[in-house]
């Protein structure tokens, strides 16, 4: 009990063989196991409590568990907190972040003394400093706590008391950020004499009936004193009350007490501590005890530690009642034994399930608000989750049931992470709760207790695959990186990245790889004669390596780094003209000077070849392809230009025979003894019959004539050549030869 104490894979150049091996417990394998349970060391467990002690199935007024379940995804859980009672927690919705507090300090001319002293001490010495300095924590804490609605109000009291004015306020809400005005004026109280403690507490009377209608109805009055009273009541003026002279102990205890009794008679009764603070008041336990609510709401603070103990006490006894029916639940804290560990660092907060199992934020809001949330307490992110406005399944005849859902990862990219080793999934996760009596308006508690934390565990194995080429054959030197994938599904953005080469007989082992996330696996150094692999992304699963498809990664074949070399027949013989050229040649493929094919090229496939799927590399150094003709035809010539990555072309050239027509006009004529004769006369050359030129013949040019250069073939045949002259008046012609 607490009470109120402390609280497709992408085609790769790899065979891959995968080989994946988890340190694990002899005789346990991954093979035919049920993976999703391998992963849960502790599954959760119900609790039952009593007012805060054990309880029993049969006798309890809460029953807790929190209770771990695997995904399809290996390092994530589902985790459920689970809160069942008998209380129906609508009907202390009263139960707010919100209160009321009358803080009320002694400033007698004793509280200069020292705390074991009866003499003025050096002012950091003073009671009163001691009591400064727990009001202003108190009013840190409060302000920290109370969310809703933080009301808080200072009296002083010496001969008489006074409602300090904080802001130009007697009552402020700390909550709005008034806790450092607050504490200025805890800081500017000062000391006169007289311990009038009746005085004091009529004034927090006043300030308490002074509320306005929807103050919190959860109210408190904190007492600090150093000695007894001795001083009565003489005028009431609201939040000023004088007091007279000296009187004794006994008629100051008179007064006290009476005002103790109107202050329990309110309508809305507060919640009354009072402190004795120094050994002057050792001896009135029986008289604070009778002023406080009830004897367990004094404490006797003999020296300045003690009093920030009590007041530690104090704080956390209200603030937990604020935060009854709240679960607290850490992310982070303690898995690595008992270092504190932020959120995220091995476990990792994913999201709230909402009522209908669709997993969200960091937060779940119905129409009462919001009722869990990720908050921050000292630096661990923490669940925040308030029962009061969850809403209930009533499991049976007043009995309910509050669950809140949502999915953690573990995380085992980390250097620390040992493999194997069982993790808490939380921190310490407890429960504030308070009781109502049967028939009471009466509240007990508030009562502190905790979960059983459910444990995980993962693994770390090494991944192992073969490097061949197209033939089987092991590959060295080849360089592989396997990097885990930033920011992806089922990663943290973790920094694991191994480079490894591939040995003599092909084979890449990375090790110590964490299981249960995807990785980028890149080749970075490819052997000279191959492809470089394009990168793809991969998982380690429950020690198997998954592909992008998500298939089993397993047989992967690489092949050479080939290359192509065109070539092409150039014909420069006048199209054929003389019809010498053959039908087809032969063209032979050389790799570094060694023939390794030959082509027939001909009018069917274009004159033109490409020899296909060439190796492109020999003993690491890039093979020079050249192509020659086997046989040049007759009459050709050959010319071989290009290059193997340009194409090659083999040009022929062929020259078209010609021929020369020559003659002469002969006259028969008598030596033109009639004067007929023409001057001259006109010769006509015909290419199988048809006239393709003329010639002038006269006396000037001795009658003779002659055509040269002309084609001996046409489309492959012998042109037959003739003559004719143009008719010439009063002769006859007759035509030997040309």
């Amino acid at each position: 009990m607490r009470g109120f104490k402390n609280k497709k894979a992408v085609a790769w150049i790899v065979m891959l063989v995968f080989l994946f091996t988890c340190i694990m417990p002899s005789g346990t394998a991954l093979a035919g196991v049920d993976e999703t349970h391998l992963q849960i060391v502790a599954q959760g467990e119900t609790s039952y409590y009593l007012k805060g002690e054990s309880g029993t199935s049969s006798d309890n007024d809460v029953q807790i568990s929190k209770m771990i379940t695997a995904t399809e995804n290996e390092n994530e859980f589902d985790i459920e907190l689970k809160v069942i009672t008998k209380e129906n927690l609508q009907e202390l919705m009263t139960l707010k972040r919100e209160a009321a507090v009358v803080m009320v300090i002694d400033t007698s001319g004793s509280m200069l003394w020292g705390e074991d002293v009866r003499y003025q001490v050096s002012a950091e010495q003073q009671r009163l400093t001691a009591a400064k300095t727990v009001a202003k924590e108190f009013v840190t804490n409060y302000a920290n706590s109370f969310t809703d609605k933080a009301l808080f109000s200072l009296v002083s009291f010496n001969k008489g008391a006074a409602a300090q004015q904080i802001s130009g306020n007697y009552w402020v809400d700390l909550a709005a950020g008034t806790a450092d005005a607050a504490k200025s004026s805890i800081d500017g109280l000062s000391t006169s004499t007289g311990t009038n403690i009746a005085a004091g507490l009529r004034v927090a009377k006043n300030l308490l009936n002074n509320l306005p209608s929807d103050a919190p109805s959860t109210r408190y009055v904190i007492l600090l004193t150093d000695g007894e009273p001795n001083r009565q009541i003489t005028a009431d003026n609201g939040y000023t009350v004088s007091g007279g002279n000296s009187v004794g102990t006994t008629s100051g205890r008179a007064a006290a007490n009476t005002e103790a009794d109107a202050l329990k008679a309110l309508s809305i009764v507060p919640t009354i501590y009072t402190v004795g603070f120094s050994t002057d008041v050792e001896n009135a336990e029986t008289f604070l005890s009778g002023v406080a609510t009830s004897a367990n709401h004094y404490s006797y603070a003999a020296t300045s530690a003690d009093l920030e103990a009590t007041f530690k006490v104090i704080t956390e006894s209200i603030t937990l009642l604020a935060n009854a029916w709240q679960v607290t639940d850490p992310m982070g804290t303690d898995v690595l034994g008992s270092e504190s560990i932020p959120l995220g660092e091995n476990i990792q907060f994913l999201g709230f399930y909402d009522a209908n199992g669709t997993l969200q934020g960091n937060a779940l809001t119905n129409s009462q608000g919001t009722y869990s949330k990720i908050i921050d307490v000292n630096g661990i992110e923490t669940i925040d989750w308030n029962l009061k406005i969850t809403g209930a399944k009533e499991i049976a005849t007043g009995t309910y049931e509050y669950a809140l859902k949502y999915k953690v990862r573990l995380d085992t990219t980390e250097e620390n992470f040992e493999t194997n080793k069982a993790y808490d999934t939380n921190g310490k996760t407890e429960l504030v709760y308070v009781v109502q009596q049967e028939n009471s308006d009466l509240i007990e508690g508030p009562y502190t207790v905790e979960f059983k934390v459910p444990q995980v565990k993962g693994y770390k194995g090494n991944v192992e695959f073969k490097k061949t080429d197209d033939n089987g054959n092991a590959l060295a030197g080849a360089q592989f990186t396997l990097a885990l994938k930033d920011n992806a599904n089922h990663n943290h953005g973790g920094n694991y990245n191994q480079t490894v080469t591939s040995d003599q007989d092909g084979k890449v082992t990375f090790t110590n790889v964490p299981s249960g996330h995807q990785y980028t696996l890149t080749e970075t150094v490819t052997p000279v004669g191959y492809i470089q692999a394009a990168a793809q992304d991969v998982t380690v699963s429950y020690g198997e390596l998954i592909g992008a498809d998500g298939n089993a990664l397993s047989a992967i074949t690489n092949v050479y780094n080939r290359t192509s070399v065109a070539v092409e027949k150039d014909w420069n013989d006048n199209n054929n003209q003389d019809g010498k050229r053959p039908a087809s040649i032969n063209v032979k493929l050389f790799a570094n000077g060694e023939e390794k094919g030959q082509v027939t090229l001909n009018e069917s496939n274009g004159w033109t070849h490409t020899f296909d799927n060439l190796t492109k590399y020999e003993n690491g150094e890039v093979i020079v392809y050249t192509v020659d003709e086997a046989a040049v035809p007759n009459g050709y010539s050959k010319a071989v230009t290009g290059s193997a990555a340009e194409g090659f072309v083999i040009t022929n050239a062929y020259v078209p025979e010609t021929i020369n027509i020559s003659g002469t006009k002969d006259w028969n004529d008598n030596n033109n003894q009639d004067g007929m004769r023409p001057e001259s006369i006109t010769v006509n050359l015909l290419a199988d019959g048809v006239e393709v030129d003329e010639a002038e013949v006269s006396a000037a040019n001795n009658w003779a004539y002659s055509f040269t250069n002309l084609d001996k073939y046409a489309d492959g045949k012998e042109i037959v050549y003739t003559i004719t002259e143009d008719a010439v008046e009063g002769y006859t012609a007759v035509i030997n030869g040309y």
